[in-house]
This record gives structure tokens, C-alpha cells and sequence, in this order.
């Protein structure tokens, strides 16, 4: 006897429908609007720092040279 039929638990393929199958759609529509959300504030930020001049951070070259 298998220990599920034992503790009375029956682990059985579910059958999916047509309306979990629009509820999973419309939380990763949600999920990717959060992310286009913060793309799209990163987007602005950039714009902004751009326009006004602000040098892009490098590295200096001369930074991490060996001692040895």
C-alpha cells in the first residue's frame, strides 16, 4: 500500500481549466507590469541624467594595479 492511500491523501493530476488558465495569465500580466513599470523609471532617470550633462561613471584605469 502506497503511504498517500495510507494517510487517506489522494495526489491526483488536477484537471485545468479554462478559468485557471485566464487567473495564471492575468498575475503574470500584473508580473510584467510591475517590471515595465520600473523599466520605465529607469528609462526617465536616464533620460534626465543625460540631458543634464552628468558624465557617465568609469573606471579609472590606473585603479586596481598589481603592487607586486
Amino acid at each position: 500500500m502506497y503511504i498517500d492511500n495510507v494517510k487517506g491523501k489522494e495526489k491526483g493530476k488536477k484537471d485545468i481549466n479554462f478559468e485557471t488558465l485566464a487567473c495564471d495569465t492575468e498575475a503574470r500580466i500584473r508580473e510584467y507590469q510591475e517590471k515595465i513599470k520600473a523599466l520605465r523609471k529607469s528609462i526617465v532617470f536616464f533620460k534626465k541624467q543625460a540631458s543634464s550633462g552628468v558624465p557617465f561613471p568609469t573606471i579609472e584605469p590606473n585603479r586596481h594595479t598589481k603592487i607586486s
